[in-house]
């Protein structure tokens, strides 16, 4: 039987570092795309069993998420801004003259 499963993806284990909870992470390939997941078990299914909002919950809840390989690439380094040129210090402004007053 085992001849004949095709393989369509791969699962990870994970720890969290401020949790210390499980969780887990994966992929499925489709049509030569990847689709990128992550896994968590569901806190609330005693709650929901409870509540009777749902007849029969799942043991995992599995959202979409984005290909970290592309995340963890090191970002290009920016060059510095540059600074602007000091602006000169103009001489102040004489005051205006007078009637009276003679170049």
């Amino acid at each position: 039987m085992a001849d004949k499963l095709q393989l369509i993806g791969g699962l990870y284990t994970r720890t969290s570092s401020k949790t210390n909870e499980k969780f887990y992470t994966g992929y499925i390939k489709q049509d030569g795309k990847y689709i990128n997941f992550i896994m968590f078990k569901n806190k609330y299914k005693e709650q929901q069993i409870q509540e009777g909002k749902i007849k029969n919950p799942s043991d995992f809840q599995i959202y979409l998420s984005e290909d970290r390989r592309q995340q963890t690439e090191k970002p290009a380094v920016k060059p510095a801004p540059k600074k602007a040129a000091p602006v000169p210090q103009s001489e102040p402004e004489p005051p205006p003259l007078d009637e009276n007053d003679t170049l």
